[in-house]
């Protein structure tokens, strides 16, 4: 049933570095897509225009950067502060989907093992940590915790795949593994925000 959709689930957690230019706000501020949603990025996270130029492509292992498309991507938010020992920067982007997508435990079962297998075959080190329904906000939702390495980075992904009543999303938060315990909230509070129209 939802098979055709598992890649933007996948391609969905592949943002992770890149030189690209933000537009700066200090406070969360909510964002509101043409495509029918909204939602509040972490204070100080910019929406950011652009994407990976041929050199930040090259540190991709090619399973990653075969599946590497940036024009899926509604939007997307990366911490402004400059990192301090890294060229990755916490993001944080949304997938959406045409259709509504019925959360459930049927589905859960439906794409649990498919998508674990493709993860694992894109990332080093991938370790399932929750795939289970949850809620934020309004929102029913699958949620899914992991952790794995890319290109020398041990990253944390938390992602949401939410359902309208006519379209769905698909949120993903990447976090540096060394900040997880700090900023998990960051990801969660942007995932109750989301709102459908």
């Amino acid at each position: 049933m939802f098979r055709p959709q598992l890649r933007l689930l996948v391609v969905a957690a592949l943002v992770i570095l890149g030189s690209a230019s933000m537009a700066f706000a200090q406070e969360a501020t909510p964002f509101t897509s043409a495509k029918g949603y909204s939602i509040t990025p972490p204070a100080g996270w910019e929406s950011v225009v652009g994407e990976l130029g041929e050199e930040e492509l090259a540190k991709l292992p090619p399973t990653v950067r075969d599946h590497y498309n940036p024009k899926e991507t509604d939007v997307l938010f990366m911490d402004a502060a400059p990192a301090k020992d890294t060229d990755f920067r916490d993001n944080l982007n949304v997938f959406v989907l045409d259709e509504p997508v019925p959360i459930s435990p049927e589905l859960l079962e439906e794409i649990k093992g498919v998508l674990t297998e493709q993860y694992r075959s894109l990332f080093d080190s991938f370790q399932l940590v929750a795939f289970e329904t949850a809620k934020y906000g309004e929102n029913d939702a699958i949620r899914i915790e992991a952790t794995y390495t890319l290109v020398g980075l041990n990253l944390v992904l938390y992602q949401a795949l939410m359902s309208g009543p006519t379209k769905a999303v698909i949120v993903t938060c990447t976090l540096d593994s060394a900040r997880k315990a700090d900023r998990e909230k960051f990801c969660t509070d942007a995932f109750a925000s989301v709102k459908f129209e």
